[in-house]
């Protein structure tokens, strides 16, 4: 989507809502253009499974115009979509652990995190990003690891024994410095 049709939106959006005073309107805009494709990413999805497919029309439930029904459905039964689609569908199928986090990711979690290690490392305690690097320390916080005081944990096995293969690298680098408690 270009970023021309973005400002439309979010003028458009600007004059049927009236925002508080306290809130600054860069934030509103970051959560508002969010929830909006998370709105438009499922209507997409809704259009294609529950009436593509189906061989539905949805020109007199949505307010949409013959043509775009078309455009649409010369979009969806395209080649490259299809394929496109089916190897996106595969890869999702391989994905056996997904992340914990919403749809925010990472930018609202990596502040708490940088302030739960700082209270740690205040009291001693080992700090993980210390030990792997903060971009896969904020990786492994993505799965929800149980932290304990001797280190990183996972319910599942075969998960726990993925990550600590995953970080033997980083364990040998760490071990000079004897803080390995993250991969015992």
């Amino acid at each position: 989507m270009s970023n021309n049709y973005k400002i439309k939106i979010w003028d458009k959006i600007k004059t049927r809502f009236q925002f508080s005073m306290n809130v600054p309107e860069d934030l509103v805009k970051v959560y508002t253009m969010k929830q909006y494709a998370v709105s438009f990413r499922n209507w997409r999805l809704e259009m294609n499974v529950k009436y593509a497919k189906t061989g539905m029309d949805p020109i007199t439930k949505y307010k949409i115009t013959n043509r775009q029904w078309v455009v649409f459905l010369e979009q969806r039964n395209d080649p490259n979509f299809l394929a496109r689609s089916e190897a996106t569908s595969q890869l999702a199928k391989r994905n056996k652990y997904h992340h914990h986090l919403d749809t925010d990711g990472y930018q609202h979690q990596v502040p708490k995190w940088r302030q739960e290690e700082g209270a740690k490392k205040a009291v001693g305690l080992p700090v993980l990003s210390e030990q792997v690097g903060e971009r896969s320390a904020n990786w492994i916080r993505a799965w929800k690891p149980k932290e304990t005081e001797t280190g990183v944990s996972f319910e599942d096995p075969m998960l726990d024994e993925a990550m600590k293969m995953k970080y033997l690298k980083c364990m040998l680098l760490y071990l000079k410095t004897n803080q390995y408690q993250y991969f015992k």
